[in-house]
């Protein structure tokens, strides 16, 4: 049990957050955007791109460093060029930072819960250094809040968010392994070049592709899109430093014609250093991976 101290001034902040949760304004376009496959069994999700952040995030940080955490305009990549190549797509509105669908929905550091007690909390290594389920830090040592979360505010972000999201992401690869025999899952981020400085020494992948060390996606299938990329001229690494996460491990079953395999965009790509403005590489960049999912669909 985690022993807190709160001010009068942290109850009185708690009895508004209470009040605003009791009849949350939630809107499906608030929690995700989602078109069914029609032409092959390919679904792209795009968890991590959302700039939704619900009136309740009460977040106490800088409103900069939550947004430079998003996988900036991933889904301005993705999203429209999966639809026109007739593969399934799904989008996250809402801040990663807020409630993280590509972590288990129990992966909670207590420390972060008024009442650990009331919520199951089976924290993994990532979730105890601030990025779990819920995000308790952002650039290293920066704190986001200055209290912890309810069981009513943990419960609600899992209930209106966490769970619809996957709810749906589920019918998307269902509807496709029926439609189409089997399904390839391709789970889109963007990783940062200052990450990617402490794993490589000299030139950075522009493409990282994970599958949890062979186990989301049969080894035919991930040879096939680096053999894509690297013909188009990208530098491509597998596994490191991103293997994949929750939703990889969720949906990824080769043995049931389910395969899932991440792609993480180096942010240098196509993003200026700020890393909010697009470079002009940004349309060649759209145009060349609806090429890869439109290679993908026709083999």
């Amino acid at each position: 049990m985690c022993v807190l101290h709160h001010s009068k001034n942290h109850e009185m902040k708690q009895a508004r957050m209470e009040n605003l949760l009791e009849k949350p304004l939630v809107s499906i376009d608030t929690v995700y955007e989602m078109a069914l496959p029609t032409r092959c069994g390919v679904v792209v999700d795009i968890p991590h791109s959302g700039t939704y952040y619900p009136p309740d995030f009460a977040y106490s940080c800088d409103f900069l460093a939550l947004q430079l955490a998003e996988d900036s305009l991933v889904d301005s990549i993705f999203y429209n060029i999966a639809i026109a190549s007739g593969a399934g797509a799904i989008k996250a509105s809402f801040a990663r930072t807020y409630v993280d669908v590509n972590r288990a929905a129990a992966d909670i550091d207590p420390i972060m819960l008024t009442s650990p007690s009331d919520v199951t909390c089976t924290p993994s290594a990532r979730a105890l250094a601030g990025h779990g389920v819920f995000h308790s830090h952002i650039k290293g040592p920066t704190p986001i809040y200055d209290r912890p979360l309810t069981t009513t505010e943990a419960n609600h972000r899992l209930n209106t968010y966490y769970h619809p999201y996957h709810t749906a992401l589920q019918s998307l690869v269902t509807e496709s392994r029926a439609r189409f025999g089997k399904t390839l899952l391709l789970d889109c981020h963007s990783m940062s070049p200052s990450i990617l400085h402490n794993f490589f020494a000299g030139q950075q992948p522009d493409i990282v592709l994970g599958d949890l060390d062979g186990t989301s996606c049969d080894i035919h299938i991930r040879r096939t899109i680096q053999k894509i990329l690297t013909d188009m001229g990208y530098r491509v690494a597998v596994n490191v430093p991103y293997k994949g996460a929750e939703i990889l491990r969720r949906y990824g079953t080769p043995a049931a014609d389910v395969h899932a395999v991440q792609i993480e965009i180096n942010k240098a790509l196509y993003l200026e250093t700020d890393g909010t403005l697009k470079k002009k590489d940004f349309d060649m960049l759209s145009k060349n991976m609806q090429a890869v999912i439109q290679d993908i669909c026709n083999r």
